[in-house]
């Protein structure tokens, strides 16, 4: 687990730095931080960030609603942290129920057991949330090598990233079929 959390605070920095760069809001919540702590020191949370305390595990509280809403133009959202089978899922459920497309960079997501992690996966596909890597979708955002971020975002691709975990575990996976 602890390998896989190195991971997801590298795209979470990787994700965050390019979202400033692009003029992208980043909305963070944090899991009742009184009892469980802040959110890691290590996570870049760019100066605009709106932060938010919660109990609740959907971010999706009523004041992040109530700022979401007044950004009519927001069609499209990418969630990322932990843990993928609690807040992450709850989170992108309420997302979808309001009509919004949810993105979930692979990468940018654990929980402390990988099967849950793996699930969690699969119900959000099924709940049409497009899970894919933080590389990937950033990419698709900027859609050309002439885009204006392109050189910023493809040198915080290129830094050398911990493994996530994902790799061995779909490498060593026998497809349904052959079960």
């Amino acid at each position: 687990y602890q390998r896989r959390v190195h991971g997801v605070v590298f795209v979470a920095n990787f994700l965050t730095k390019s979202a400033e760069v692009m003029g992208c809001p980043v909305y963070v919540t944090e899991q009742y931080p009184n009892g469980l702590g802040k959110t890691f020191k290590d996570v870049h949370v760019p100066a605009n960030a709106k932060i938010y305390s919660k109990t609740k595990f959907s971010m999706m509280i009523p004041e992040l609603w109530q700022d979401l809403e007044q950004q009519k133009q927001i069609t499209d959202i990418v969630l990322f942290g932990i843990e993928a089978h609690v807040c992450v899922q709850q989170t992108a459920l309420d997302l979808v129920e309001r009509g919004y497309t949810v993105h979930i960079p692979a990468d940018g997501v654990s929980s402390q057991r990988h099967s849950d992690r793996m699930i969690a996966f699969e119900r959000m596909r099924q709940m049409g949330v497009f899970v894919t890597t933080s590389e990937s979708l950033l990419f698709q955002l900027m859609g050309d090598a002439k885009d204006e971020h392109f050189r910023s975002i493809s040198s915080f691709a290129k830094e050398a990233r911990p493994e996530s975990g994902l790799y061995e575990k779909l490498s060593s996976e026998k497809p349904i079929s052959s079960l």
